[in-house]
This record gives structure tokens, sequence and C-alpha cells, in this order.
């Protein structure tokens, strides 16, 4: 663990504690913008359930057509 942690810190750029504030920092920006696509989401689920609907209604109407 410790040669993991000089590992780490040995690395150019940001040391071993500022690389796990920045983890923490993208994990919690990304849980936030996938709570609000969510959300987004879920008002707009049922006219995309609709629209999805009324699209494999006129494909299986064409494929029902007779062919002469």
């Amino acid at each position: 663990m410790k040669d993991l942690y000089f590992l780490l810190a040995s690395l150019p750029g940001r040391a071993a504690g500022e690389k796990g504030q920045s983890m923490v920092e993208y994990t919690l920006i990304t849980f936030f913008l996938l709570i609000a696509a969510g959300g987004v989401a879920f008002a707009f689920l049922p006219d995309m359930l609709s629209a999805y609907q009324d699209y494999i209604d006129s494909f299986s109407f064409v494929l029902n057509l007779p062919i002469p």
C-alpha cells in the first residue's frame, strides 16, 4: 500500500490527495447530472413511448399490406 501511495505521489501534476479529491468531485458531479437527466427523461417518457408505439403501428401496417 505504501508503494502505491509513493507511486501516486510521484506522478507529475497533482499529489495523491488531490487526485482523490478530484475523483470525489467527478463522482458527485456525475451523480447529480444523472439525477437531472433521469428527471428529464422521466418527464418525456410517456411522449417517447407514444411516438414509439405510433412508429411500430405504422411499420406493422406496411408489413401487413397485401402484395399484388
